[in-house]
């Protein structure tokens, strides 16, 4: 990642993945990259949401709607970012399992 210019955060809180980013010439972000262990939970439910997202039309221009508004501010933070944008992941995760019955146990 770093061979490709992608910066690594250390200090990243989230020990499940790690953190990369791409600066532009303006010091303005390009892009943020997780990149998480091959098999582990937050590996299968990130690419469930990406499927569930693909698949679902009407929630994919929610999410896009909500990130493109997200993306006109400033952020002290990238986490400040996330979770400004968590209320909507949840929203669409809830809109999906909701009628789906319990868990067992």
């Amino acid at each position: 990642m770093e061979g490709a210019g992608f910066e690594w955060i250390p200090d990243n809180d989230d020990r499940r993945k790690r953190f990369f980013r791409l600066v532009g010439v303006d010091d303005r972000r390009l892009a943020n990259i997780h990149v998480r262990n091959l098999g582990e939970f937050s590996e299968q439910a990130a690419l469930l949401f990406r499927d569930y997202l693909r698949a679902t039309p009407e929630a994919m221009r929610s999410y896009e709607k909500t990130k493109r508004t997200l993306a006109t501010r400033t952020w002290p933070t990238v986490d400040d970012y996330a979770d400004a944008k968590g209320d909507c992941v949840w929203a669409l995760i809830a809109k999906r399992t909701a009628g789906r019955g319990t868990l067992p146990g």
